[in-house]
């Protein structure tokens, strides 16, 4: 089970649909992988936030919603894309409070008063770079990605924790061999900002 380590991303729609559109193309995190760049990364778009965007965003025309099929891609990895740069944020000002806004930093579709107030004042963040975005035309489901291996594959399956045994192998997989144990590490709930994961099953 073991292949190489991707990031995926919880988004909110509203967030998802810039990203989309390529209005936005640098994702702002107060953390980032340790990982060098580039490498891949998966887009999951959260349930929080669809009835404020449906509502806010989309001006509650569905049509809209159906043409660009948020339905399907809530609570779905709907898109991959390689992460190339992780470019360092830090904005810091001796009195926040007479701040306003007034600049938008290029490609992250908030102003840097914005940026300031979500990582603190004076402290860093990370400008993920979005390149070779990729839309699913069939988004896909948090179970199809696998937590990264802690035994790095066979021949060790058979002993990891992470094995599905007995009863409930048989209830994944029908007409399961005594040796095949499935591997029950994939994802069960999507990360709350960001977390690693192995390359999609197949």
């Amino acid at each position: 089970m073991s292949g190489e380590i991707a990031v995926m991303f919880s988004v909110r729609p509203n967030w998802s649909r810039k990203i989309a559109t390529r209005e936005k193309i640098i994702e702002v995190r107060k953390t980032a992988p340790k990982i060098p760049t580039p490498y891949k990364g998966y887009l999951y778009c959260t349930l929080s936030g669809c009835n404020e965007f449906f509502r806010d965003d989309l001006h509650g025309e569905v049509a809209v919603w159906n043409r660009e099929k948020w339905g399907l891609r809530k609570g779905h990895v709907w898109a991959e894309f390689i992460c190339d740069k992780d470019i360092p944020l830090l904005f810091s000002c001796s009195d926040p409070a007479a701040l306003v806004t007034h600049y938008e930093v290029p490609g992250t579709c908030l102003s840097d008063v914005e940026i300031m107030e979500y990582l603190g004042n004076g402290k860093a963040g990370h400008g993920l770079h979005i390149s070779k975005l990729t839309i699913y035309d069939k988004p896909r489901e948090i179970g199809e990605f696998f937590k990264p291996c802690i035994k790095n594959g066979w021949p060790w399956c058979k002993d990891c924790e992470y094995g599905v045994k007995g009863d409930e192998a048989k209830a994944l997989l029908p007409g399961l061999r005594y040796f095949d144990i499935p591997c029950g590490n994939w994802l069960h709930r999507p990360p709350q900002s960001w977390c690693y994961v192995e390359e999609a099953a197949t």
